[in-house]
Order: C-alpha cells, then structure tokens, then sequence
C-alpha cells in the first residue's frame, strides 16, 4: 500500500473532533508560506553566480527570506505549545494533512526540522504530547533523516531502494530542475525590490567591501587558519552534540549567545535557564561566550536606548555564566548600521563577522554544507566560518567538516578582542593531569567498544555512541589501554560482519591476544528478546543493519556471545551490555574473603563476565545523567574509583556489578544483571586503580590491619563528627557502643566489607517486603559504616516503605548531608514530605530532581503533582 495512503488512514483514525463551540485560540496557520520560503532560499544557493554583486544579492535576499520563515516558525512553536490538547491536535493534523498531499516535496519537509526537533525536546522536558503525536513527530523525524541521507548520496539508485519508506522521495537535482520551473531570479529580485527588505540593506555600489576597519570579518588572520564561530543557542540539544564534536577533535570555537536563550533578566537580577549548562559546559572545555543580542531583533530597526538594552542584558546574562564582561558582539542576521556600530563600540564591544558562510540556515543538507565551506577556503585560504548551534544539519556537517580541515592541513585558532590574530602555539591536548596505570597483572589490555545512535531500521538513540566515548576514555586515560589495543566501531561500522569479525577473528587470534592478557568488550545500543518455541528466552544485541521484523538473522544472540568467549585465548574477559539480557546461564562468584593468596588466586583463574543494564522484561532507558544512559553513568562513577568496595586500588567486575546494580535501581525501573559465564573458573577480570604488584598484595591479615591504621584513624575523625550530629536518636547511642566494642578490631576495609554484605541482605529482605528486618540488616550497615550515603539513603527509604514518615524524613536529610549529589534522595524527601501533608515543602524538591534528571521515569506523576500546586 502507498505510504501517503496509509499515513492518511493514520490521520483519519484518531482526528479529535473539536466543538465548534470552543474559543478560537489559533489563528489559522500558512504552512505554505513556510515552505514558499524554504523553496525561494534553496534556489537562490543553488546557482550561485561567479557575478560578487549577484552572489551578495542573493545571499541578502535570502537572510530576508530565512528571517521571515523563522519567525513563523517561532510563532508556530509558541502557539502550539500554548494550545489546549484538542486544538493542538487539530493543527498538527492540519499540518501533517499538508505534509502528506499531492502538492508538498520530500525535501519540502527539511522546512520543519527545527520545529519538529524542539518539539520533541520540549516535550522531553515536560511532557505535553499525547503518544499518538509523539509518534507522529518521531515518524516524521525518521523520514527527514532518510531524505538527508538521501540527497547526501544523491543517487538514484538509493532513492529507488528507499524511496516507499515515507515521503515519496526524488533526487537532489530533481528537486532543484523543479525550483527552478516554479521560480525566476529576475522575479525574485523584482518581488523583494517592491516589498522592501526588512533587513538592514549594505548602503553600498557594487559589492560591499568587508575591510571596514571598525569590524572582523577574519581578513587579518594567517592562511590555513579558521575560526569557529556559532550563533543563536544556547539550544537544549545541539550545543551539547557541537561541544562534543569540538571536543572530540581538539579545537576551541566561539558562541554568540542569544541572551533570552541564557536566562531572564529583571534589574539586577538574572535567573540563569536550564539552557545556560551548555554554556558552562563550553567555559570549562576552553570554548569562548560572546553577545548575539538578547532577542535576536533587527537591531538596525531599534533606537539607540533598545539597542543598548539588547547588548546590556545578553552582556549580564552572559557574566552570571562566566563572571567576566564579555567583549565580542555579533549582530543579528549580520544586519549592521553606522548607528549599532556605534552603540556597541561605546560599550567597549567590538563586532565580529565572518567572511566565510556556511549557510547551514539555508542549507539542509551536511554534506553540501561541508562542501561550500571547503569550497570557500579553496579560494580565500583563512577565514571566520559562521555556524548557528540551533540547527540539526550543522551538528551532522561538523564533524565531517572539521576531518577535512584537519586533512588539508588548518589549524583552528581563536579571537582575543584585540587586533586580530592567531593565538601563540598551545600545548598539545594529550597533556592529562592524571596518569593512566598501566597494568602489572596482566600483558595486554584489548577492548572492542561499540556504539550505536544511528540505526538503519530500528529507531534512533541519542546517548548510545556518547556512552561508549565516554568508556573508550576512562578505559585510556585512567586503566592504560593502548590506542591500538582498543577497537571502537561506532554507527553504521557497527554492523553484524564487523562486530563478529572483531570477536570471532581479530580478538580470537593467539597470535595477537596471548593466555594472559585482558579482553573488554562494551556494548551500547538496543536489545531485544525473542521467545524460542520451547517458550525459553534468548536476548540478542542488535548491530547497525539487523531489521527489525527478522532481527534474529543480523543480530548477535547472547549464546553466540558465550561462543565468542570461549574462542578468545585471553585469562579474562569481561562482557558489559547497555541493553536488557536475557537467554544466557549466570553464576554469581563467591564472597571475596581476606587471605592473602585471594588476589594470586582470582588474576590467575580464567574469568568470563558479564554485567548488563536490566533483564528481558525491563526497559532499559537511553537517557539520564551526564549525557549518558543510567547505567553507563554509573559504569563510569564506578570506573572513576567508586566501586573499590574494599579500597584495596583494585576493582574486580563483581564489585563494579555490585556497585552499579543498587545505583542504577535506584534511578531506573531497570535491575543491571552481573556475574558470570559458563566456563568461568573462578577468575576476576581486575581494573588497578594504582599499580599492584602480586608480592605486594599477599601481605597477612595483620601487615593489612597495620597499613589500614592511618585510614582507620582519619575515619574515626569523620565517625566523631557524625555521631556528634546525631547523638540525640536512640541509633547514634547503639552505634556509638557497637563502635566502642568492635572497630578497635577491625581494619578499615574489613568494616566497609562488614557493612556491604549486611546493606546486601537488607536489600533482599526490602525486595522480599520484609521491611522490619530489612530495618535491622541495615541499621546493622550503618553501625559499621555510617558515613556511607548509599546505606543511610536506603535506611530512610525504607523508613518511608514501612511508613514510618517522620523518622524516614530525618535519614534522607541526612543523606544529602553525606553527598549532595545523589540525586535520588531529593525525590525520596519530595514523596515523604507529601505523605507528611508538607506539599508546598515537597514542592522545591520535586523541581530541583526534575533538573537534576528530566528525562525520570517518574516525570509524569511529578509534572501532575506540580500542575495541581500552582
């Protein structure tokens, strides 16, 4: 059946019928305008004339034509997020209707990816979308990646294989031969003469000269340099994917800032936007924050007193980020006059053009984005490239962009508000302030990291390729893996032949990988459970180009990865998956005891291990902390040092298990699953937080309680200290007798393990809903370990299961006095002081968890709670 059929069958099913009784609160919209001036923009780039005068004057007439169409775009936008749900849904009926008529092109539809993705982000931040529209919006989102994609490749060929998936596509050429039957430059011209342009138009004869010595335009700048320069954001999503791609390839960039976008500003007072992280995010990673205005106005259309407002507010807002006055200005549109000019000179600002464009804002397509800039510097060999951070193609161009200017050899240098220049030679990026440690336990280190965003069927993920950068890292720069003992297959290299031509050749080689090396292999990306007739469940790992109705024939099944360990030569191997498991038999290792054999024991036995995000009937989430996943959020806080339960400088994969699992509970309707493979012999895959030697590590129980007695003495100090702030509850007294009997006993690490085992089984018996001996187990932990956060939180958790309001209230208090960051806490105290009859107390909390985590699986109940408050 025709896609546009079936799309309007969709429509017609769940059309809401509005009462014609209802308050008209949406002007009727013309989506045709938008597209009109999506079209006239493309086809002025298109046939870009060697004439400089012409090329100007098509480049203004378009910046008129984008002005126009995002301002209704932004218009659009605030209406529908305004709108009651039954009018919002009958507009964005009305809109898909247009978007799938006769009349409308598969590249039209490029006209609303802005508006589509912030749809969807806004709706990530508080959820307003019903799922029938939410899937609408991703539908419509995954069919704009395939005409990019498309028109990338711009072959027939692919559009012939493609082309019944979604809107009916054409090639790029088409599109444009199609352009040009439906306009006339000439016409255009004439058109815009008439109407008058509503940017500021260059009062000049013949082409404008960009050597005003009142402005940059980046003239001045050695050849083979650039500067990066990006406008308009901060934006939720894309200023994070940019300073992650500038991140990735070492080079700094500028972000003129638009300030309402930064925060709200009243007198002296400004309340800093959620936005307003990626700015600070930019600061620490050495990035540079300049002024775009503070509404992106015609600031040339302005008086004098609004024009100063503008840059005084955006200059405030931006010194609450940075605490600096900021010196560099950029005029909206690139619209200047003599008299912005002055305005801005006289508050010190000097303003920065650029002299190359790269049109992103015109321009839907990366690679012909990538391509002009290219193009550009062929002929000019330097120059200020101008970049907006609010749009989703130049987030795809940039790293593509940023491979061909390192490959043709430029550097990327900076702006210093001074007479422009390159900046002096700076110190490699490769200088870490930590050194990676290298391993005395094993040969080598290998790994296969994998992750995937960008599927070919299966839908997109945001966090997957993110998560595995971010283990690729700490596995470098913390535990000493060689750069080319660590393979990574990201996106589409993620494919099934690749990933089992890593497992089944390259890390199964005995002449690469030896008996006593090391092999870690990490997965992000989805899972998905098939039942097998005999009703068992196996989990498969899909790679980049499995279908999604015969997954099973281009996926890699959990019994195949069991295959792959067994054909590996290394002593230890150790599987970690950031998707749901099922179908593969676990065995939990035993307890660790102290002997001071243990660690010759567990390094020489073989291990095969295998630790994942959440079992066969969970939904393990992609979003969380950090730009990560849940779990390869709490991987990493664990690889970081936080999962030396027993403080010894070694982690061993049971203790990252055991570290990760409780953590990512407590944040996530998921229960990572850990232990180990069939064939395991007992072994323990080790990461060394500091070098160990095996001579060193068979030490007696008393050399280890002697070394532990410094420690112990500093931890007593903290103990004092706390016992001191709680000696008025019956708990304190009992720990302070139970301390008095016992630690002089125990060394410091034996205490931590006291308190872990009895944390353990105080969570079993919780799951159990034995909440009374869940109590004592756990009160049992605190009286070995009472400064630890993760006990005295799940302490007054289950305070608050059992009902027990009050007390449970006074334990989560004090967990944020033990670690402020533990997010979970504020929610547990927002849900307790609710059943305390405290709502206007809780209501604070509920918020500052929702920034701290806003994509919680609990979102939605919070955001009710706190529409019934206001």
């Amino acid at each position: 059946m025709n896609i546009r059929k079936q799309f309007e069958g969709l429509l017609l099913s769940f059309v809401i019928i509005v009462s014609s009784a209802s308050a008209q609160l949406f002007q009727p919209f013309n989506y045709r305008d938008i597209v009109s001036y999506h079209q006239k923009m493309i086809f002025l780039m298109s046939g870009e004339s060697t004439n400089e005068v012409a090329r100007q004057r098509d480049t203004f007439i378009a910046r008129n034509f984008y002005y126009e169409k995002r301002h209704r775009l932004e218009h659009l936008e605030a209406q529908l997020l305004k709108l009651p749900a039954s009018e919002r849904a009958r507009h964005l009926n009305e809109l898909f209707a247009y978007i799938y008529s006769d009349e409308f092109r598969a590249a039209d539809a490029l006209a609303f990816i802005d508006l589509v993705d912030n749809l969807l982000i806004e709706h990530s931040e508080t959820p307003y979308l019903s799922q029938i529209e939410v899937r609408q919006l991703r539908q419509l989102e995954q069919q704009m990646l395939v005409i990019q994609d498309t028109y990338k490749e711009d072959l027939s060929e692919i559009y012939s294989a493609i082309g019944t998936r979604g809107l009916q596509l054409e090639p790029w050429q088409d599109y444009i031969d199609f352009l040009n039957q439906q306009y006339d430059r000439n016409r255009i011209y004439e058109q815009f003469n008439e109407n008058g342009a509503v940017l500021n138009e260059p009062a000049v004869r013949g082409a404008e000269d960009n050597k005003n010595s009142n402005l940059v335009w980046g003239y001045g700048i050695p050849e083979k340099t650039v500067v990066l320069t990006f406008d308009d954001g901060p934006h939720y999503r894309n200023t994070g994917a940019i300073l992650d791609t500038l991140k990735e390839y070492g080079v700094k960039g500028y972000f003129f800032a638009v300030g309402q976008n930064v925060g709200e500003v009243n007198g002296d007072q400004v309340k800093l936007s959620k936005k307003s992280e990626q700015l600070q995010r930019a600061l620490r990673e050495g990035h540079q924050l300049a002024n775009h205005s503070f509404s992106h106005a015609l600031l040339t259309k302005l008086e004098a007193d609004e024009q100063k407002s503008e840059l005084l507010k955006t200059s405030q807002a931006l010194k609450a980020v940075s605490g600096v006055d900021t010196e560099l200005f950029r005029p909206p549109y690139g619209s200047k006059n003599d008299a912005l000019l002055k305005v801005s000179g006289e508050l010190g600002m000097r303003a920065i053009m650029w002299n190359i464009d790269s049109k992103d804002w015109a321009d839907p397509i990366p690679d012909s984005i990538v391509s002009r800039v290219m193009t550009e510097l062929e002929s000019k060999k330097k120059g200020i490239l101008l970049f907006h951070d609010i749009h989703k193609q130049t987030v795809q161009a940039l790293p593509t962009l940023l491979a061909e200017l390192k490959k043709e050899g430029y550097k990327v240098v900076t702006i210093d508000g001074t007479p422009f220049g390159s900046e002096p030679e700076q110190k490699p990026d490769s200088v870490k302030p930590s050194v990676a440690v290298k391993s005395e336990l094993y040969g080598n280190s290998w790994a296969l990291v994998i992750g995937i965003n960008k599927y070919r069927y299966w839908p997109q993920l945001s966090y997957a390729v993110n998560d595995a950068k971010g283990v690729e890292d700490i596995l470098r720069q913390q535990y000493g893996f060689e750069d080319n003992h660590i393979f990574t297959l990201y996106d589409e290299d993620a494919n099934r032949e690749n990933i089992t031509e890593h497992l089944a050749n390259i890390l199964s080689d005995p002449n690469k990988v030896k008996p006593n090396d090391r092999v870690f292999v990490f997965y992000a990306g989805h899972g998905m459970t098939r039942v097998l007739p005999s009703g068992r469940n196996l989990g498969y790992i899909i790679p980049f180009d499995a279908e999604l109705d015969k997954f099973h024939s281009k996926s890699i099944s959990m019994t195949h990865l069991q295959d792959f360990s067994d054909m590996i030569p290394a002593k230890h191997v150790y599987f970690v998956m950031d998707s749901c498991y099922s179908g593969i038999a676990l065995t939990r290792s035993g307890g660790q005891q102290v002997r001071s054999k243990y660690l010759e024991e567990i390094s020489s036995r073989q291990a095969r291990q295998i630790l994942t995000a959440g079992g066969a009937d969970q939904e393990v989430a992609d979003g969380g902390p950090g730009g990560h996943s849940v779990f390869t959020w709490s991987l990493l806080k664990g690889l970081s040092g936080e999962a030396d339960l027993d403080e010894n400088n070694i982690i061993t994969a049971s203790e990252l298990g055991a570290f990760v699992s409780p953590l990512v509970a407590e944040n996530s309707n998921q229960t990572p699953a850990f232990g180990n493979l069939v064939g395991s012999e007992g072994g323990e895959f080790l990461f060394e937080l500091a070098p160990v030697h095996l001579s060193d590590a068979a030490l007696t129980d008393e050399e280890k309680l002697k070394a532990a007695i410094l420690e112990l003495q500093k931890e007593n100090a903290v103990l004092k200290q706390k016992l001191n702030e709680l000696s008025d509850t019956k708990i304190a007294r009992e720990i302070q007798n139970e301390l008095d009997n016992e630690i002089r006993g125990l060394s410091l690490s034996e205490r931590i393990e006291k308190a872990n085992q009895y944390h353990a089984q105080g969570l079993a018996k919780y799951r159990n809903k034995e909440y009374q001996q869940s109590l004592e187990l756990l009160h049992i932990a605190m009286t070995y370990n009472p400064s630890n956060p993760g006990i005295v939180n799940d302490y007054g958790f289950v305070l608050y299961r059992d009902g027990q309001f009050s007390e449970a209230l006074n334990w989560l208090e004090k967990t944020i006095e033990l670690d402020a960051e533990r997010t979970p806490v504020y929610l547990n105290i927002a849900d307790t002081l609710v059943e305390l009859n405290r709502p206007d107390e809780a209501k604070p909390y509920y918020e500052y968890y929702l920034e701290l985590y806003p994509e919680s699986p609990v979102k939605e109940r919070i955001d009710q709670f706190l529409s019934s408050e206001s």
